[in-house]
C-alpha cells in the first residue's frame, strides 16, 4: 500500500462517520479488499444499517405513542392545555380549543397569558408548576368565566406539573372542567 491508497479509505470513513453522527443513516463506505481497512468499512456499513433500523424503529414507536396520546386527549371532555417549562402551549385538545374559540394551530407556541387572559389562572399554573406538592385552593377561587357570543360558561381549572425522570419540571398540564350547570343550580 502507498500512503495515498491508505489515506483515501480513511478519509472516506472519516467523512461517513461525520455524516452518520449527523443522522444520515443511509451513508455507506466502499468496502473493497480483505485487509483491515476493507473489514473496517464492512463493519461500518453493518453498524450504519443497524443504527438506521434502530432509529426508524424508535421513530415508529414515538409516533405510535404520540398517536395514542392524541387519541386520549381528543376523547376527554374537559379542556386540556399542555404547556412547556416556559408556559408556552405545546398542545391542546378539541375541548380546550372550542372553549377558547381558537384553532390549535393558532395557539401553538403562544404563551398561556396570550390565550387565557386571566392573571389568577396564570398565577395558579405557575404555583403548581413550581410546587412539589399540590397547592390547595378552594374550588370557588379556581373558576374561570368565559363569555362567547351571549353565552357564559364557567370552568373549574386545575394544573399539574409534568416532571422528567430526574424530577425536573418539563411542563404543566392545565385542565378546564365545565361546571356551568352546577353553578346555575347553585
Amino acid at each position: 500500500f502507498t500512503i495515498s491508497q491508505m489515506a483515501r479509505p480513511i478519509a472516506e470513513l472519516t467523512q461517513a462517520t461525520t455524516l452518520l453522527t449527523e443522522g444520515q443513516y443511509d451513508v455507506r463506505v466502499p468496502a473493497s479488499g480483505a485487509d483491515e481497512l476493507g473489514l473496517l468499512a464492512e463493519d461500518f456499513n453493518v453498524m450504519a444499517e443497524k443504527l438506521g433500523t434502530y432509529h426508524n424503529m424508535n421513530l415508529r414507536r414515538l409516533l405510535s405513542e404520540q398517536r395514542k396520546t392524541d387519541a386520549v386527549l381528543k376523547s376527554i371532555a374537559d379542556g386540556i392545555i399542555v404547556l412547556d417549562a416556559e408556559f408556552r402551549i405545546t398542545s391542546l385538545n378539541p375541548a380546550a380549543s372550542s372553549l377558547l374559540g381558537l384553532d390549535a394551530a393558532e395557539v401553538s407556541s403562544k404563551h398561556l397569558l396570550e390565550v387565557v387572559r386571566d392573571q389568577r389562572v396564570i398565577e395558579y399554573v405557575k404555583q403548581q408548576a413550581e410546587s412539589t406538592q399540590s397547592t390547595k385552593l378552594h374550588e370557588e377561587g379556581r373558576i374561570l368565566t368565559v363569555e362567547k357570543r351571549n353565552d357564559v360558561r364557567h370552568y373549574l381549572y386545575d394544573a399539574r406539573p409534568v416532571k422528567a425522570d430526574d424530577a425536573s419540571a418539563v411542563g404543566t398540564v392545565l385542565v378546564l372542567r365545565d361546571v356551568t350547570r352546577f353553578r346555575e343550580l347553585d
